[in-house]
C-alpha cells in the first residue's frame, strides 16, 4: 500500500501513477501548479533584521532595528488588556504531546 499527499496543483494526476511513470506524473503534475492552487509546504517567519545580519549587510543598522522593533512591540504590548478568564478550561488529553530537544 502506498499514501500520497498531494498539496498544490492537480492532484487528480497522481490517481494515473503506475510503477512505471512516476518522474512524467510528477512533471505533470510540477507543470498544473499555479498562482492559483500553490500550497506552501513549509516556511520560516524570520525578523526583518536578520536580514541585515550579515557580513555583506549593515550588521549595524540590523542591530538598531532590532532594539527599535523590540521596543516599540514592548510598548505596544503594555498597551493590551489584560482580562480574566470566566471559565478554567479543562486539559484536552488528545492535545498533549512533546516535542524533541531537536525538533525543527
Amino acid at each position: 500500500t502506498t499514501k500520497l499527499t498531494v498539496l498544490g496543483g492537480d492532484s487528480r494526476l497522481w490517481l494515473q501513477l503506475t510503477r512505471h511513470n512516476r518522474d512524467e506524473i510528477q512533471h505533470k503534475w510540477a507543470e498544473s501548479i499555479t498562482a492559483n492552487n500553490v500550497y506552501p509546504v513549509d516556511f520560516k517567519l524570520t525578523p526583518i533584521w536578520a536580514l541585515l545580519d550579515r557580513d555583506e549587510m549593515n550588521k549595524t543598522k540590523a542591530q538598531e532595528l532590532k532594539s527599535f522593533m523590540l521596543a516599540r512591540w514592548k510598548r505596544e504590548e503594555s498597551k493590551i488588556p489584560e482580562y480574566k478568564a470566566l471559565w478554567k478550561p479543562k486539559p484536552d488529553p488528545m492535545s498533549s504531546w512533546s516535542v524533541g530537544a531537536n525538533n525543527d
